[in-house]
């Protein structure tokens, strides 16, 4: 009598594992809970006598993630604070003819830790 042998499918199969043709469960996969934060609106900082007013699409975006981690924080403080914002900032800290880059680093390293306690509030 000849030894009955299983093929690799049969064998997969048999421990659980999905094989090619296989369509006992043809239902949509789950999707997966992703754990998202949530932003008010909009982010505010009082500086040096000023209020800047920071929307959440200027937040969500992934080029001022991406600025953040390229180092290019002085970029990242000009997408959020847009171009107004922006002008009343180097009118606030302009010295002669420049503002300094101490003053924007600064405002950047404040502004980030509004935006995290916002984001760690659960606004």
């Amino acid at each position: 009598m000849a030894a009955k042998t299983s093929s690799t499918a049969e064998k997969a199969k048999a421990a659980g594992a999905k094989v090619p043709g296989d369509h006992e469960d043809t239902a949509a996969p789950e999707k997966k809970i992703r754990n998202v934060r949530v932003l008010s609106d909009e982010v505010t900082l009082e500086w040096d006598g000023d209020t800047y007013t920071i929307d959440r699409e200027a937040i969500d975006d992934v080029d001022f993630v991406l600025e953040l981690e390229q180092g290019k924080q002085v970029s990242a403080a000009v997408r959020l604070l847009g171009p107004e914002g922006w002008s009343t900032f180097k009118a606030t800290h302009r010295e002669g003819t420049r503002v300094p880059y101490s003053e924007a680093e600064a405002f950047l390293v404040a502004l980030l830790e509004q935006l995290q306690k916002v984001a760690n509030s659960g606004n």
